[in-house]
């Protein structure tokens, strides 16, 4: 069921980094998300056709039998050694050649696409949607990177507001940390929709890799 969600998020604040982390705590943000009773599936697909707006994804799921050999925050240097990595699965892999192929028959526009150097995150970008320019704003955790990554929301920064959506592939706890999201909302191959501002942006939905194809369903009826 795609997940509706008004929140708006004026600031990113300061962010543990002796750690690793998943969820960020509360007091670390400043927002608030309250169901939306205004918005539908159908409005979300009309915004999202009309462009402008930024498709947040988080990896398409992955083989839970490995591992990262580096932590994401402290790592520098080349992110080329998939073996040191955990990757997709053959049902991520699946899931997000579906779901691109799904949203091309929707007639979203898709203006660029942004991903983290991981191999999961350029696999799940360049199956979905074809070529992605990397960007480490979109790996690593600390106040700084999610600076960066709001800052690729920014509509002075993403100069495509008439032609089409940029779409961002990064993390789970990258998307946590400046949302009030939750892991159990932000799960492996779902999309945050963002509507971008400057200084801040509002979580529109969230929508998991099984809610495109009913999207779809609806618009032929």
């Amino acid at each position: 069921m795609l997940v509706l969600l008004t929140a708006t998020l004026a600031s990113v604040g300061c962010s543990k980094t002796d750690q690793p982390r998943e969820e960020s705590s509360a007091s670390e943000k400043q927002a608030t998300e309250t169901p939306s009773t205004s918005d539908s599936s159908t409005s979300v697909l009309a915004r999202l056709r009309k462009g402008g707006l930024i498709l947040a994804f988080r990896h398409f799921q992955t083989d839970q039998s490995q591992t990262d050999t580096y932590d994401r925050g402290t790592h520098t240097g080349t992110w080329d050694d998939c073996d040191q990595q955990r990757n997709l699965s053959a049902e991520g892999r699946a899931t997000a050649t579906k779901v691109g192929e799904t949203i091309r028959g929707l007639e979203i526009p898709i203006a660029s696409v942004i991903t983290s150097p991981m191999c999961r995150t350029r696999e799940s970008a360049n199956l979905a949607f074809g070529n992605a320019t990397i960007s480490e704003d979109l790996v690593g955790r600390g106040a700084a990177k999610e600076q960066a990554l709001v800052s690729l929301m920014t509509p002075a920064r993403t100069g495509e507001e008439h032609a089409g959506n940029r779409v961002l592939m990064t993390h789970g706890d990258n998307l946590i940390a400046i949302t009030d999201l939750t892991k159990k909302q932000v799960v492996e191959g779902c999309a945050l929709v963002i509507e971008p501002g400057d200084g801040e942006f509002k979580v529109v939905a969230v929508v998991r890799p099984e809610d495109w194809a009913p999207m779809a369903k609806r618009t032929t009826r």
